[in-house]
């Protein structure tokens, strides 16, 4: 049995975004790439658990804050 890292990432106030819709599907295609270019480190795919709020499963625990800075550094372009 190996260690593993569950990162919940989740859009703080994201009901009140006028482009909600729209920064999901950014968001789905955002996640399928990185589920792609990242799938070495990854126990599971990426995937969305609810409209704004998504689960990443690591094999390496080392690399969650690496995938927290993806995320952020994406989302800082489009919010």
């Amino acid at each position: 049995m190996g260690v593993f890292a569950v990162v919940n990432i989740d859009i703080a106030g994201s009901r009140k975004l006028k482009d909600r819709k729209v920064l999901q599907e950014d968001l789905r295609a955002y996640i399928q790439k990185l589920n792609l270019e990242l799938k070495d480190i990854l126990l599971t795919p990426m995937r969305i658990t609810l409209g704004d709020e998504w689960q990443v499963v690591l094999k390496e625990p080392n690399k969650s804050y690496y995938i927290i800075n993806r995320f952020q550094s994406h989302l800082r372009k489009k919010i």
